[in-house]
């Protein structure tokens, strides 16, 4: 929403200089999406305010904290063996570490393009309500090594694909 906001803002303030007037046309499936309707106003307030009311209630960055866990394989096979290590892992740290039972894992699951390049391709969402809570956590989960699976994690993610 955020990067959709902003497009349609620089697009709308690009269209129509030196006294020329300018249109912005655009086409969407979902024509009721605040980033559309904010930006038609150049509403930067209300968008910023309904955005932030989602964050919170979603426990998403700048209110919690966002880890993105990429598992991919050649292996299908061997992506699902990390998938449930990793979930177990995780389920472990949670219920028996007292600083990780503010931590929320959702996933492992099969990510919205599961095969790139011949990969299989699947991820988990860890939240944390800090950063020091969820590097720690992550660093965990960084320390397991399964032969052909490569494990990535990205923090604060900019893109869930």
């Amino acid at each position: 929403s955020e990067r959709s906001f902003q497009l349609l803002m620089q697009m709308g303030g690009r269209a129509g200089r030196h006294h020329k007037e300018g249109e912005v046309i655009i086409q969407a499936y979902n024509v009721d999406h605040p980033s559309i309707t904010y930006s038609l106003n150049h509403d930067f307030i209300g968008f910023s305010e309904e955005e932030l009311s989602l964050r919170r209630a979603l426990f998403y960055p700048p209110i919690g904290r966002l880890a993105n866990v990429r598992i991919q394989s050649i292996k299908n096979e061997s992506a699902l063996k990390a998938c449930k290590w990793i979930g177990q892992l995780s389920e472990d740290l949670i219920s028996k570490e007292i600083r990780f039972q503010s931590v929320e894992i959702l996933g492992p699951a099969e990510a919205a393009i599961s095969k790139l390049r011949g990969a299989f391709r699947y991820h988990a969402l860890i939240k944390a309500p800090r950063f020091d809570i969820l590097n720690e956590f992550c660093a965990r989960l960084a320390g397991l090594k399964i032969p052909g699976v490569k494990i990535q994690i990205d923090v604060d993610p900019m893109n869930m694909l």
